[in-house]
């Protein structure tokens, strides 16, 4: 299943805050990425609160100020008074990654395809022993730029969770995302898979040669409502030598799907 790709948005205002409500109508949630000089703030960290913060006024439509970021005990960020908003930020360097979604948790993760990760030492700390496997089977050319995709599913799970690298990355694993832009499987530890629970994980390359991961969690599915109660009128006397009743039911209501 293709995810759709995050968006680019080079600051304040263009033509990316139309499709940024596009995607939020579309599909419940929006990846952006950015660069921390386009938005004119103190550093990357207040850079990065500033993008997260306009976006956030963009979906809600208010101004740009009424928005206000804090953060979990855990360290995830939320908005002040919108529960029916998730966010999720990253910041490597100037590189600047968010998400918001209106369908629950959500976490965003963001590392240069560059980074140097295949084969040392930290990637026999994080990946599961079928990860690592299944590392080793692709072409050599890719190996390094899958395992960058594969850190930011782990990162990003752990980020929707409020936990970040305090989620043990070896108690769960992936499918090997061997290309960018499609929907990843979640797998237990032993490289077989597992139930996802309603968490869908994407990852994307952007094309300045960045990977962005996110762990995206859905609401359950609402149960359809009970059949009406067959009302003592709906119930016709049994006509001699019938074997059984003959009751007229009404229809069941039909299933409705919550909306957002």
């Amino acid at each position: 299943m293709t995810a759709p790709p995050p968006l680019h948005a080079p600051g304040p205002g263009g033509a990316w805050t139309g499709a940024l409500l596009r995607h939020m109508d579309d599909d419940g949630y929006a990846l952006l990425y950015g660069r921390a000089e386009d938005w004119p703030a103190a550093g990357p960290r207040a850079a990065a609160r500033a993008f997260l913060t306009h976006a956030a006024a963009i979906v809600l439509r208010v101004a740009p100020d009424v928005p206000e970021l804090a953060r979990e005990p855990g360290g995830k960020p939320y908005l002040r008074g919108c529960p029916g908003l998730e966010v999720s930020l990253s910041h490597s360097g100037a590189f600047l990654a968010l998400g918001l979604s209106r369908l629950g948790r959500i976490g965003v993760d963001a590392e240069s395809e560059g980074r140097p990760l295949y084969g040392r030492p930290v990637a026999r700390e994080v990946f599961t022993a079928p990860e690592r496997a299944a590392l080793r089977r692709l072409p050599e050319a890719g190996r390094n730029a899958a395992a960058v995709r594969l850190w930011t599913l782990k990162e990003a799970y752990g980020k929707a969770w409020g936990l970040g690298l305090r989620l043990p990355a070896r108690s769960f694993g992936f499918a090997v995302p061997a290309t960018a832009g499609a929907a990843v499987p979640l797998h237990r530890p032993d490289g077989t898979p597992a139930a996802d629970r309603g968490w869908r994980f994407v990852t994307h390359r952007t094309p300045c040669g960045w990977s962005v991961g996110a762990a995206l969690a859905a609401p359950p599915p609402a149960r359809p409502p009970p059949p009406e109660p067959v009302p003592p009128d709906a119930v016709r006397p049994r006509p001699p030598g019938s074997a059984r009743p003959d009751t007229v039911l009404r229809s069941p209501p039909p299933f409705r799907t919550p909306s957002r």
